[in-house]
């Protein structure tokens, strides 16, 4: 089977990377089924939040579900290593059997992408992380056409402005394309 071809919302250029750590082995065996059957790449582990932050670190990690409350670190743990670290955060789903609205808040306001109540079918989750993961794709291409837009607008604002103090015509093409652009850069 290819792997480079889409298979539905979730899974866009590449399958998404998708870690789950929560305290029933049984629902989150129940999590991955489901999320496999959408084109996910699934691994399951232990309730533990050092185990989530370590391997967070070593790999690419798109969607991470995992209990609020784990052993050695919690959500809001995992969730403040993306406030402290220049690391992209991936989607981050809590669950929790636990209905408060406090604890929601508190979940939320560390970084949280979305905040589930269990009881909740494992068709449920996966149906809001094909959501979550179709918007961000969306939205990440959205910012890379606003890029590319605003670097080809830049030729002609800084040729404008060469223009408005009197650079002569030869002179700032010598300029403006001498120079290699970031986008050049960045290639080689």
């Amino acid at each position: 089977r290819d792997r480079s071809v889409s298979r539905g919302l979730g899974d866009v250029y590449k399958r998404q990377k998708v870690l789950i750590a929560d305290n029933s082995s049984q629902f989150a065996k129940a999590c991955q089924n489901e999320l496999e059957t959408q084109g996910y790449d699934v691994s399951v582990i232990e309730n533990d939040g050092a185990k989530v932050l370590e391997i967070v670190k070593k790999h690419n990690i798109d969607v991470i579900l995992m209990d609020v409350f784990m052993v050695n670190e919690d959500a809001v743990d995992v969730l403040e290593y993306y406030q402290t670290h220049s690391v992209e955060k991936p989607i981050i789903s809590v669950l929790s059997s636990v209905s408060s609205e406090e604890l929601e808040k508190q979940v939320m306001s560390a970084g949280a992408d979305y905040f589930f109540i269990k009881p909740i079918t494992a068709n449920q989750i996966a149906k809001r992380i094909t959501r979550l993961t179709a918007w961000r794709n969306e939205h990440k291409a959205e910012s890379r056409a606003t890029a590319r837009f605003i670097e080809q607008d830049m030729d002609v604002i800084i040729s404008d402005i060469m223009r408005q103090i009197g650079v002569p015509a030869h002179i700032k093409g010598c300029l403006l394309y001498t120079s290699p652009s970031p986008r050049d850069t960045e290639r080689s």
